[in-house]
């Protein structure tokens, strides 16, 4: 919930105007190159990644002098133990200088938290994103805002928000007041006229342009009606593995003679659990009053748009949230990264200093056995060979361990930042596209 409502603070402002982006101050700061989001750009109280040298210990030619004091003295090595027979003999010094590996940190892969569009890290989430827009086409919306009619400004606004989604999110579209007119006598049709004109699905453009575009403004306010139905298109998306939301984009209030507040209420309070925002588009005081109490209900935010200048603010701050995820994105996946780094690298250290410590004993043990005439040669060799085996195998399949996980971390971290990096310039070219058509 947390993370919609963070979502809805940068996308909201878009459902309300054409997207227009100041450019003046683009050329230095906006214009970053990408040089200069990498490793530098990683907080500086993020783990460091150290170099860890690892040394493998030197045997050499053990004798008498070489063995360690403090190894069990040959006698206490059981009478019962057959010596002449090289795998209980290795089994015997396995059971008493074995090492626990299982002390040895487990390994661990960090996930990178999520970026929502305003650059803000939240927690991850598989869970998928459905958002319907539910579109105000009733008679005011033919009502002009310099020179550009509401409705068609709207249409634009949606349109470059959808575009604008997670390109895995299913986007519908649902519109009311397209139908009859805002005449008496056709009050009852068009209050009855809520459709869903694009059901849910991920983003076709071609197909959502044309649906939007049909629609003319002319009828009345059914936004209750709206808000029920809406609840009915959700039905397949509950909560356990969905996030819906609605944003309502309404010029006025209810009237249709429903309750929308009451309708907000129970589309946010049930199983789908849709949060519902308001945009309030050139509202009165009382319009105001109503749609802002719709979004608080709802769970959602409410804003109001009603100049081309409040337009320019809203999408100069927007340009600067794209450029906010792409840095909290690039932050997240070092940071993930480095601290799987130290842990991997960490576990191997373990393992391979546990494995060099139970070969050396094993060995240093072998040879006492020998110098004191407990072993013959072939036994004493099966033993140290056979405890070298062991050695490198633990080291080699800690090593591919290590190395497999960095890989596929490093991988992540790769494509994440690439994605990022497209879908902030794809922003911001769009952004300047538009400014550069508002300019015309």
């Amino acid at each position: 919930m947390d993370r919609l409502k963070r979502l809805s603070v940068f996308l909201l402002p878009s459902l309300v105007g054409i997207n227009l982006l100041i450019g003046c101050a683009s050329s230095n700061s906006d214009r970053a190159s990408e040089s200069t989001l990498n490793r530098k750009e990683v907080s500086s109280n993020l783990p460091q990644t150290r170099e860890i040298k690892i040394q493998s210990p030197s045997v050499g030619t053990l004798n008498k002098k070489d063995i360690n004091s403090n190894l069990p003295r040959t006698e206490e090595i059981p009478e019962e133990v057959d010596r002449e027979q090289p795998e209980t003999v290795y089994n015997q010094l396995v059971r008493q200088y074995s090492e626990d590996y299982k002390s040895c940190v487990e390994s661990y892969r960090a996930k990178a938290k999520a970026c929502d569009v305003d650059g803000v890290p939240g927690e991850t989430t598989s869970k998928n994103l459905n958002v319907q827009l539910v579109l105000d086409a009733s008679g005011s919306m033919a009502n002009q805002i310099g020179g550009e009619q509401k409705l068609e400004i709207a249409k634009d606004a949606l349109g470059n928000f959808v575009n604008r989604l997670p390109k895995q999110a299913n986007v519908a579209l649902r519109v009311y007041g397209h139908l009859g007119s805002n005449l008496e006598q056709d009050k009852e049709k068009s209050c009855a006229g809520t459709e869903l004109i694009y059901n849910f699905q991920p983003l076709d453009r071609a197909r959502f342009t044309s649906a939007i575009e049909s629609l003319q403004p002319t009828g009345w306010t059914p936004i209750a009606a709206s808000l029920d139905r809406a609840g009915t298109d959700f039905r397949n998306y509950n909560v356990t593995t969905n996030e819906n939301v609605v944003y309502l984009v309404s010029d006025g209030i209810e009237t249709c003679d429903g309750d929308p507040i009451a309708a907000a209420q129970k589309l946010n309070q049930s199983n789908v659990k849709a949060i519902v925002n308001v945009i309030g588009f050139d509202v009165d005081s009382q319009a105001a009053q109503q749609l802002r109490r719709i979004a608080e209900v709802g769970g959602g935010e409410y804003l109001e748009a009603s100049t081309r200048d409040e337009l320019w603010r809203i999408f100069q701050e927007k340009t600067g949230a794209a450029w906010s995820k792409y840095r909290c994105v690039n932050e997240e996946q070092w940071k993930a990264y480095r601290v799987t780094n130290q842990e991997q690298w960490t576990r191997y250290k373990c393992i391979h200093e546990k494995a060099w410590k139970e070969y050396n004993n094993i060995h240093k043990a072998a040879w006492t056995m020998y110098n004191n005439g407990e072993l013959d040669r072939q036994t004493r060799e099966y033993a140290i060979e056979t405890a070298r085996t062991k050695r490198d195998n633990l080291i080699t399949e800690a090593r591919t361990e290590r190395d497999r996980t960095l890989n596929e971390v490093r991988t992540e971290r790769d494509s994440s930042l690439n994605e990022a990096r497209n879908e902030r310039d794809e922003i911001l070219e769009d952004a300047r596209q538009e400014r550069d058509e508002g300019l015309k």
